[in-house]
């Protein structure tokens, strides 16, 4: 992991990653970096933050 991407993590579940592209920092959901899913992009960080907490239903649980 580079220093322009951060994990985000709800107590243990990874919630997604926040990179940095300049001066976006772009929101990505999902547990493994390379298959995260782009939720949206904001020139704030704080607001990629909320981005990746809005909507989440949870860490996915197989059967």
């Amino acid at each position: 992991m580079d220093e322009a991407t951060l994990v985000v993590k709800l107590d243990q579940a990874i919630l997604g990653y926040i990179h940095r592209a300049g001066t976006v920092y772009v929101a990505l959901r999902g547990v493994t970096l390379g298959l995260a899913v782009e939720v949206g992009q904001s020139v704030s960080r704080a607001r990629a933050f909320a981005l990746l907490h809005s909507d989440w239903r949870g860490p996915a649980i197989s059967a």
